[in-house]
């Protein structure tokens, strides 16, 4: 459950982060800064890195700290 939860997260974060460099949120009221961006792909690629390689323990850890 906690790998399929990490896929889904790092999907979810990575699509909000590149999207982030777009105008497309700026319609939904979304100020993002670039860092924030930054913080949002990294925690994708994280995430996405537990989902599909890291151990059932590592992901479950990540989702616990998120």
């Amino acid at each position: 459950m906690a790998k399929t939860v990490c896929k889904i997260m790092g999907l979810v974060f990575l699509l909000v982060g590149l999207l982030g460099f777009t105008q497309v949120l700026a319609f939904t009221g979304a100020h993002l800064t670039p860092a924030h961006n930054m913080v949002h792909i990294v925690s994708g690629v994280l995430a996405l890195y537990f989902g599909f390689a890291g151990s059932l323990s590592g992901a479950r850890g990540f989702c616990l700290v998120f």
